[in-house]
């Protein structure tokens, strides 16, 4: 069913941004909305606390890397933006000394795996027509699937680890050519289920270098 919804989201935001792009631009060229798709796989960052490691005893030292972003945007009246993203997290840590609950003979290998999906809005600081630099801010709320292993087994405990509910806010800078951009993120995400009298919790900061490509 999330997936569905999903899929019917990013179809409404296909729509809202390409389907006026198809009507006369003499008569659109100000109002049309302004469609962006975003990809990164270059980022840095650290989980502060997750289902896994809940006190956050290997935020310092296990950083994350290398997990895909993607999103797509429409950008109303050049300054405010309302996007769908798309996020893969995935972090790999050894714990010797059995901080983690599940590991019952240290040292353990752990695995972290989460998908994340958020409905955004941004607001721009000038106008996001023409080239040059500009700031942005924003927030979103979505949902998070969430999985860990303990030397290749996974750990369950019924529902409580899908469809945490996600909220994130963000802010950078970026700066766009004509078919071409790249902006600087910084993005601070918190995603909570409950479940049977049982929590699951999890907080990261990220900092994106994210490649921007306008559609129209």
């Amino acid at each position: 069913m999330r997936h569905c919804a999903s899929f019917l989201l990013l179809s409404l935001l296909l729509g809202s941004g390409l389907l006026p792009a198809l009507a006369p631009r003499a008569a659109h060229a100000e109002t049309d909305p302004r469609v962006r798709l975003y990809w990164s796989s270059w980022m840095t960052g650290q989980i502060a606390g997750s289902p896994a490691d809940p006190a956050g005893s290997f935020a310092g030292s296990e950083e994350l890397g290398q997990n895909i972003a993607a999103g797509l945007e429409a950008i109303f009246l050049n300054r405010v933006g309302v996007s769908y993203s798309r996020m893969r997290l995935q972090r790999d840590f050894s714990d010797a000394a059995g901080a983690v609950a599940s590991c019952a003979t240290p040292p353990c290998q752990i695995s972290e795996r989460g998908l994340e999906q958020s409905l955004n809005l941004t607001l721009y600081a000038w106008d996001t027509r023409g080239n040059g630099f500009n700031a942005f801010a924003g927030g979103g709320a979505g949902n998070m699937d969430y999985s860990y292993q303990v030397d290749g087994a996974l750990q369950t405990s019924g529902e409580l680890y899908n469809a945490l509910s996600l909220s994130r806010w963000f802010w950078g800078i970026e700066y766009t050519y004509e078919r071409i951009g790249f902006r600087i993120e910084i993005s601070r995400v918190t995603a909570h289920n409950e479940l049977s009298g049982l929590e699951a919790r999890l907080e990261h900061d990220l900092r994106y270098l994210t490649l921007i490509i306008p559609l129209n």
